[in-house]
């Protein structure tokens, strides 16, 4: 029981760290294609 429950746990942990490297990522491919849209 204890044990499973902290498996979910991690589960979800990994998913938010995925999640915000995700955001991160695609916060930088905005600000680049905005910078390259005003610089070009």
């Amino acid at each position: 029981m204890y044990r499973r429950f902290s498996n979910e746990c991690s589960g979800m942990a990994t998913l938010l760290m995925v999640m915000k490297g995700i955001t991160v990522i695609a916060l930088l491919a905005v600000v680049t294609g905005i910078c390259l849209l005003v610089f070009r």
